[in-house]
C-alpha cells in the first residue's frame, strides 16, 4: 500500500464467519477480481486477512482478526483495519474501507457480520449484487432513477451506466449534476418497447425504491419485468428495493379514510393509491413469469423519523407522496381538510413520546434475480 491508515474495529463475528475468512478466496476465472489471502502471527495469536486485486495483486485491505478474544476459545473479533486510503487519487474514509470490506467479505465468503446493526450498510446490502464487481466491465441500467443520486454513485465503480426515469424533471436535474452519466426520460411501465436498452448488452439491471410506482398498473406490470429481462444479457442480475406488502400501512389507511369522510366511494379512494406494495411471494411470481430464476429476497420493517422543517414532518410527507389522493378532491379546501384529518388520526400512531419527532414504518422488500444463461 502507497498510503496506508489502520482503525481499530472491534467487530465480533461468528465462529462460521472465522472459518470462512481463514478460508480465503482463490480466484477462478476472470471475473473475480479479488484474492483474499491469509497470514498467521505466531507470537501475538492474530490472523490477518488480505485484501488484493487479482489482477495486478495490489493490495486495498487488511483485517487484524484475534480467533481467541481474550483467551476464550471463542467471541472471534476484528480487532482493526489498514486500508489503501489513495485509491486512484480517490480519498477513501474508514467508513467507506469498513463497508467495501463488508461488501467484498458477504459476496466472495459469504459471511453473515450478524452482530452490525441491520442498517449498518443498508445502502451498500441494496446496491451488493450491483458494487460487488466495480473497475471491471459491467454495465448497468438504473430503472426509475429519479434524480440520479445512487446512479451517480455507481458510476465511478462500472464501466458504464444508463439511468432512466419518468419524470422530465428529474431527469434534467439529472443531466445538470451529471451531465457525464447517460440519462434519458423513459416510462419505465413500457420499458420492454425501448429497443436501444432491451437488446441484451446489461450485466445488471437495478432498481431503487422505484419498482412500487412502475408496477402501479396490472396491466403493464409484465411489460416493465418483460423490459428489465430483455435488458439483461444472459447470466445477469436484476437487484432491486422498493415498497413491500404493509408499506407505509398506517399512512394508507389514514389518507383512504379522510378521502372516504369527503364523501369518496371507499373503492375509489383506495384506487387512487399511486402504488403497488406486493408480498415478496406475488413478486416472485410476478418476476418468475417473465423468465426470472429467483435467487433471494427479503422483507424488512424499517421505521423512518420524518424530517421535521416546516414543510416537512407527516403533513409535508402526505401532501408529496399522497398527491394523487389528493387530486380526486374537487377543491383546495377538500384537500386540505383530507391532509387535516389524515394528520390528526396519525398523530397518535407515529408520534414519539420522547423527543415529539415522528415515524413512519416503511416495509423494504429487497431480491435479486437471474437471467438464466
Amino acid at each position: 500500500m502507497q498510503e496506508p491508515v489502520t482503525a481499530p474495529w472491534g467487530l465480533s463475528i461468528s465462529d462460521a464467519d472465522f472459518e470462512k475468512l481463514r478460508a480465503g478466496f482463490e480466484p477462478q476465472d476472470q471475473e473475480d477480481k479479488w484474492r483474499v489471502s491469509v497470514t498467521e502471527q505466531s507470537r501475538s495469536g492474530t490472523i490477518s486477512i488480505h485484501f488484493a486485486r487479482s489482477g495486478t495483486g495490489k493490495e486495498f485491505y487488511v483485517l487484524v482478526v484475534n480467533p481467541r478474544d481474550g483467551g476464550s476459545n471463542s467471541g472471534v473479533k476484528i480487532e482493526a483495519i489498514t486500508w489503501e486510503q489513495n485509491k486512484g487519487g480517490i480519498h477513501i474514509s474508514e467508513e467507506q474501507a469498513k463497508k467495501e470490506v463488508v461488501i467484498i467479505t458477504r459476496r466472495l465468503l459469504e459471511c453473515d457480520f450478524e452482530a452490525l446493526p441491520d442498517d449498518a450498510f443498508q445502502l451498500d446490502n441494496t446496491l451488493q449484487p450491483v458494487r460487488m464487481s466495480y473497475g471491471v466491465t459491467y454495465e448497468v441500467l438504473d430503472v426509475g432513477c429519479g434524480e440520479g443520486v445512487l446512479t451517480a454513485k455507481l458510476a465511478s465503480h462500472v464501466k458504464r451506466i444508463v439511468g432512466v426515469d419518468a419524470s422530465s424533471n428529474m431527469i434534467e436535474h439529472f443531466q445538470r449534476s451529471c451531465p457525464d452519466i447517460e440519462s434519458r426520460v423513459v416510462d419505465c411501465r413500457h420499458l420492454d418497447q425501448v429497443s436501444d436498452l432491451t437488446d441484451g448488452k446489461f450485466d445488471k439491471v437495478f432498481s431503487n425504491a422505484a419498482l412500487h410506482w412502475i408496477l402501479r398498473d396490472p396491466e403493464t406490470r409484465s411489460n416493465a419485468i418483460k423490459g428489465c429481462f430483455n435488458a439483461l444479457k444472459p447470466g445477469g442480475f436484476f437487484v432491486s428495493e422498493s415498497g413491500a406488502l404493509g408499506n407505509v400501512a398506517e399512512v394508507h389507511a389514514a389518507i383512504v379514510s379522510a378521502l372516504v369522510i369527503q364523501g369518496i366511494p371507499v373503492e375509489e379512494a383506495r384506487a387512487a393509491s399511486p402504488w403497488w406494495f406486493p408480498s415478496q411471494e406475488a413478486m416472485k411470481q410476478l418476476l418468475e413469469g417473465e423468465g426470472f430464476q429467483w435467487v433471494k429476497g427479503e422483507a424488512e420493517l424499517r421505521q423512518t423519523k420524518l424530517t421535521d422543517h416546516k414543510e416537512g414532518g407527516i403533513e409535508g410527507w402526505i401532501r408529496l407522496f399522497c398527491e394523487p389522493f389528493l387530486q380526486v378532491l374537487p377543491t383546495v379546501e377538500a384537500r386540505n381538510a383530507a391532509v387535516k384529518h389524515a394528520v390528526d388520526v396519525l398523530e397518535g400512531v407515529g408520534r414519539h413520546q420522547h423527543d415529539g419527532s415522528f415515524t413512519v414504518n416503511y416495509i423494504r422488500l429487497r431480491f435479486v434475480v437471474q437471467k438464466p444463461f
